[in-house]
């Protein structure tokens, strides 16, 4: 069992998850402030980060609407919910901890 976890974690969290993860959950950390909408901004970074490596590339080449969304539909089918739980996981403790820094660097104590 902890081996599996390990190889998940291992699999999931790499450089390239992290260079869409700190600017994605950077700019959702600006919009919440509690933990409810910090798990709904989550849902909407793995969102973001589960369709933006296949969007971006075709609708950047220029292909149509119709390639794009059929790339999508051949997609979804092989998400693992084991990879989008940790997704979730890893997003909502991203957003959270920007959402904290942000809230104090910006307290009155901090100018002194």
């Amino acid at each position: 069992m902890e081996t599996q976890v390990t190889e998940l974690v291992r699999e999931v969290l790499t450089l390239q998850w992290a260079m869409w993860a700190a600017p994605v959950s950077l700019l959702l950390s600006l919009f919440v402030r509690r933990i409810l909408p910090v798990m709904l901004a989550a849902i909407v970074g793995v969102a973001i980060h589960i369709v933006g490596p296949v969007v971006l590339p075709a609708v950047l080449a220029g292909e149509p609407v119709s390639t794009v969304m059929s790339d999508l539909s051949a997609m979804i089918p092989a998400l693992n919910p084991a990879v989008l739980a940790l997704d979730f996981v890893a997003y909502t403790f991203l957003i959270f901890v920007f959402s904290l820094t942000r809230r104090d660097v910006f307290r009155h104590y901090a100018a002194e």
